[in-house]
């Protein structure tokens, strides 16, 4: 997953090529580049672009304003990946993630996500420490 800003040309590019298929999926979705207020991220394959992550972060919740991927990654595991298995939002303080309310065919419970009204809410885990060096030894008496 690659943080880019909100006006980088290739994340503006990714999301008016795609800009049907993303509406058919979130049609409440309204993206607007000169907002300062969004965390975006490239969710990547390889060198290959496959899905798109838009957040309004507030304290610890992100507020999820985009979750998209394209059609052949459509099986959860972009999802995993973004939600479960990498540490980008914990290493940036996120620790509550909520999903927009009118999204269609959402795959969230798949992944732990519990039901949060119309939407849909999951409490990420602390950030894992990283490994540090072995305790020292104590000396000999």
């Amino acid at each position: 997953m690659l943080a880019v800003g909100s006006g980088d040309a290739y994340l503006n590019h990714v999301l008016r090529a795609h800009d049907v298929d993303i509406h058919e999926h979130q049609p409440d979705f309204a993206w607007n580049p000169t907002r300062t207020d969004l965390q975006a991220y490239l969710v990547q394959e390889g060198d290959q672009t496959v899905g798109v992550v838009v957040l309004r972060a507030r304290d610890d919740v992100a507020h999820v304003e985009l979750d998209w991927v394209t059609p052949g990654f459509r099986d959860c595991a972009a999802g995993e990946y973004v939600w479960l298995r990498s540490d980008i939002l914990r290493n940036r303080g996120i620790r509550r993630v909520i999903t927009p309310p009118n999204m269609k065919e959402p795959y969230y419970p798949r992944l732990g996500f519990r039901r949060l009204g119309e939407s849909y809410a999951l409490d990420l885990p602390a950030v894992r420490p990283a490994p540090g060096p072995p305790p020292a030894a104590e000396p000999a008496a």
